[in-house]
């Protein structure tokens, strides 16, 4: 009996309640007069993304946000598919978009970790974010996040849940 409560009857009352939790939590979001807006600069270390970099600049760029108060970096890993080509054109379209092109590799081990460190020094932002190029997020991301900062900066880190929809 206490086997089926723990791996039954627990989690089936568990899991819809934390779903409630997050809507409730979302609606409560969308509708804050929450005032704290800092300059966020997103960076997005990008290659060979062609696949889904479309996407994912869709989701950062069109964030319930003001537009004026973030700014989206992409640096562009030596990619040798369409990922540039892709984001440039978008960088046409929005204005807080700024692309670094990294034509060659990084002369060391940690690709990733440079073209990070390339898209810092071009960041303006009081708040770094730092997200994948092929990560999904919802309009509310961006503001989620910075509203679990505060003006006197107590708050150092923050992490966030961000899903991966199984694509073809």
């Amino acid at each position: 009996m206490i086997l089926f409560i723990l791996l039954i009857a627990l989690p089936a009352i568990i899991y819809p309640g934390n779903f409630i939790l997050a809507q409730i939590g979302l609606f409560l979001l969308r509708n804050s007069q929450y005032d704290y807006t800092p300059f966020v600069s997103i960076i997005i270390a990008a290659r060979n993304e062609k696949k889904s970099i479309a996407k994912t600049l869709n989701c950062v760029l069109n964030q319930r946000y003001p537009g004026d108060r973030f700014e989206v970096i992409l640096v562009n890993d030596a990619s040798k598919d369409r990922t540039l080509v892709i984001a440039q054109e978008f960088s046409f379209q929005y204005g807080n978009l700024k692309i670094i092109n990294q034509p060659e590799p990084c002369p060391y081990n940690s690709r990733k970790k440079y073209a990070m460190e390339k898209g810092i020094a071009h960041a303006r932002g009081e708040i770094l974010l730092f997200t994948d190029a092929d990560s999904r997020m919802s309009d509310l991301w961006l503001r989620s996040i910075v509203h679990c900062y505060d003006p006197e900066g107590t708050i150092g880190a923050v992490c966030s849940f961000v899903c991966l929809p199984h694509e073809k």
